[in-house]
């Protein structure tokens, strides 16, 4: 009796654990979700992401980099974004573009790169109209004026041929020597005359500055003057050439690689250039030192008085 007992009260345990078991685990069955019906209406459009730019690098010399970050900001809103890369001299800025490490450079007028590409067998060309230029003086720290030259005063001049020969134009105009013209480019060779003993000292154009305390005087251009003068020790302007020279051998361009000549962004650079905007933005950052080659009477002869 007492067997029997038990197994009902052990059955009934059972068949309890049973349906609280079951009804667990109903309770934990989720609600309906009670979340609105989908909408008919279209789900916005991704917000597109900006079109990634392709960036331009322009090689330059320090008096170059003003005119670059212009044309930065002037196509800014474009696919390109420009950027300068400061070199220290023309040689290793013009190999870096032949190379394809920078894709432009704007540093020279078209005869120095004609005379660059024959002595290095390189293919740079400059397939748009020059741009900008600046005059070529003869300089002195020591002097004020062409009578005080001493016989024998030292004189430093661009070394390669384009410069050389417009530099040694400056010192015949001025008197001091006479050259013989039946080279396109004399060299100090084709002096036929030089009544003061000149000593003429040849070295790299970027040199010529840092040389400056160590020569009597020294042919450079307008704009270097004007970027890198130093008040305390003026720069006095012995000699200038005509503006009618400046506008033939000068002429900055913007050089590329071959493969590059009819490249989209470099046609966006050069009529950037070539505006009345750039215009104001030469005169209002080089003060007359350096004109666009489009507006030859912007030239200011009085920051040469």
């Amino acid at each position: 009796m007492k067997k029997k007992t038990v197994s009902l009260l052990l059955a009934a345990a059972m068949l309890l654990a049973l349906l609280c078991a079951c009804g667990g685990q109903s309770a934990a069955t989720p609600a309906p979700s009670s979340a609105p019906a989908p909408s008919s209406e279209p789900a916005p459009a991704p917000t597109p992401t900006p079109e990634e730019k392709t960036v331009i690098t322009v090689g330059c010399l320090a008096r170059e980099e003003p005119d670059i970050l212009y044309v930065a900001e002037a196509l800014k809103d474009s696919k390109y974004e420009i950027r300068p890369q400061v070199f220290s001299d023309v040689i290793t800025t013009n190999m870096a573009t032949q190379e394809g490490e920078i894709d432009a450079n704007f540093t020279q007028n078209k005869k120095y790169l004609a005379a660059f590409n024959e002595s290095n067998g390189t293919t740079l060309v400059a397939p748009g109209e020059p741009i900008s230029t600046f005059p070529e003086g003869l300089y002195s720290r020591k002097y004020t004026s062409l009578d005080q030259l001493p016989d024998g005063a030292v004189i430093a001049i661009s070394n390669d041929s384009v410069n050389r020969a417009r530099e040694l134009d400056i010192l015949e105009s001025c008197g001091l020597i006479e050259l013989d013209h039946t080279e396109d480019y004399p060299t100090v060779l084709d002096i036929t005359s030089n009544p003061k003993n000149i000593e003429i000292l040849e070295m790299e154009s970027r040199s010529k500055w840092g040389a400056f305390e160590d020569v009597d005087c020294i042919t450079v251009t307008a704009v270097t003057v004007y970027l890198s003068d130093d008040p305390a020790k003026p720069a006095h302007l012995l000699a200038i050439e005509g503006m009618d020279v400046t506008m033939t051998v000068a002429g900055t361009c913007l050089v590329v690689a071959e493969e590059n000549a009819d490249a989209e962004w470099l046609k966006l650079m050069d009529d950037a250039m070539h505006t009345d905007e750039y215009a104001a933005h030469l005169a209002e950052t080089y003060k007359g030192a350096k004109v666009p080659m489009f507006e030859s009477d912007a030239f200011n002869v009085n920051y040469f008085e």
